[in-house]
């Protein structure tokens, strides 16, 4: 990220909560990063795992959950 993790997790940035539910294309664009790293690392398939939903066939993202994924990284150090 471009940008102090902390300053773009603001939840009143885009006027959304916590509870909000994303697409895989509102986190690439929140993080700045493609889609195709959005799903790998939802999936699984590439560290560090993104907390995700699986809805059938679609993976959902909680705002929260994907905050919360940030400053984790940011406190370990991973995210700079």
């Amino acid at each position: 990220m471009s940008t102090n993790a902390a300053d773009s997790l603001n939840v009143n940035t885009l006027g959304l909560s916590d509870e909000d539910i994303l697409t895989i294309a509102e986190v690439a664009t929140w993080l700045d990063v493609k889609q195709s790293w959005v799903r790998s690392h939802a999936n699984r398939r590439r560290q560090p795992h993104l907390p995700s939903l699986k809805l059938g066939k679609y993976r959902r993202f909680k705002r929260g959950a994907i905050r919360q994924f940030l400053l984790r990284l940011e406190a370990e150090g991973v995210a700079q």
